[in-house]
């Protein structure tokens, strides 16, 4: 019976990381060919991380990866760098929003390319933000979380403690 429960927990655990990829792929698939291959795979990126993050934070007794000690301390030292890059990446999107203008001719090694049309524009600096936003703000929350369950399931290794 415990077989079939770790089985049926991991097979959950992978549908929703396929509901996560297609969310993300179904948000940015319009945006493919209107901007740099570097900045769509990390808007999609960043959307799927987001959704899963949210999901560890809010359902983290439904996830196998949630119950594993290490696997929560190596997230915990991995956020900290994953913070500062997307912080960092969204600051020079953002840079870019601010500063593209539409009358000039094609730059190479613009985020996004010419041409572009208003509403694309518009979607694309919304999808951004939001993503982004969210991420932040869910790599901070799975912070606060993680540590909460670390002592909230008594986790914390003998080896650790003595």
């Amino acid at each position: 019976m415990s077989n079939v429960y770790q089985t049926y927990r991991w097979l959950y655990e992978g549908l929703w990381f396929l509901a996560g990829l297609i969310i993300s792929f179904a948000l940015t698939y319009k945006l493919y060919g209107q901007i740099r291959s570097d900045f769509f795979w990390f808007i999609t990126v960043v959307s799927f991380g987001g959704f899963t993050y949210l999901r560890w934070i809010i359902f983290p007794e439904h996830s196998p990866l949630m119950f594993s000690f290490w696997v929560k301390l190596v997230f915990l030292f991995l956020n900290i760098p994953l913070f500062f890059f997307v912080m960092r990446y969204f600051a020079a999107a953002t840079e870019v929003f601010d500063s593209y203008n539409f009358s000039f001719e094609d730059r190479s090694g613009q985020l996004v390319s010419h041409g572009i049309p208003a509403d694309l524009f518009d979607y694309l600096k919304t999808l951004t933000i939001f993503s982004a936003t969210v991420m932040l703000i869910s790599i901070v929350m799975y912070q606060l979380r993680a540590i909460q369950l670390i002592f909230k399931w008594r986790q914390v290794p003998q080896s650790l403690t003595s």
